[in-house]
């Protein structure tokens, strides 16, 4: 009796480490070890991201930005950056194909969301610098319709150089292939509960 427990309650817990594991993205801030492990079939693209201006009422700074195939194949990849801190840069090894970064979030209390639209190649067996994505905010506190503006620079001034190495790589080893964001600009929204528990019920307030 006391092993047939044990076994449900076994199966049980790996079957919600399995959904965790399922549900959990690809990190698109991979260590030179990672990227080392490429595949046939998949290139390596790195770059940085900036976030700038605004306020959070809560104090917060840590924004995530996701990515997926533009035909929503395959797995989700995401990468972190904080809002008026350090310019990121990151590089990650893709199974070839066309890509998108399609929105940028914030986890917690406000669940704030952007949708983006950025898109990118990866080529197998090829190394690219896709750019310094900028995503700035305007002054004052962040709120649901807040607006924000995307652009897409060359980094000239070292980010390829930069990202270059912290990747292991060489700036020869590098081509260059700017991401192109097919809107300028966004908005966020956000989610609001409506009614009282067990009833309540959640709905993201639209941008106008």
């Amino acid at each position: 009796m006391g092993m047939t427990i044990l076994w449900r309650s076994t199966k049980h817990l790996l079957f919600l480490v399995t959904l965790l594991v399922s549900g959990c993205a690809t990190t698109m801030q991979m260590s030179r070890e990672e990227l080392k492990q490429l595949q046939a079939g998949e290139g390596i693209v790195l770059g940085s991201v900036k976030i700038k201006g605004g306020k959070d009422l809560l104090g917060r700074t840590q924004w995530k930005l996701a990515a997926k195939r533009i035909d929503n194949s395959g797995p989700e990849y995401s990468m972190q950056a904080h809002r008026e801190g350090d310019e990121e840069f990151w590089a990650v090894r893709m199974a070839a194909g066309s890509y998108r970064i399609y929105k940028l979030y914030q986890e917690g209390f406000s669940t704030f969301l952007g949708l983006t639209d950025i898109q990118f190649t990866v080529d197998p067996g090829k190394t690219k610098y896709l750019g310094r994505l900028v995503i700035e905010f305007p002054p004052g506190l962040l709120a649901a319709a807040t607006r924000f503006t995307v652009a897409i620079e060359d980094g000239k001034d070292g980010a390829l150089e930069k990202s270059a190495m912290k990747a292991g790589l060489t700036v020869s080893d590098v081509a260059t292939d700017l991401m192109k964001s097919q809107d300028r600009t966004g908005c966020l929204t956000t989610k609001v509960t409506l009614g009282s528990a067990p009833t309540s019920t959640s709905v993201r307030l639209p941008c106008f």
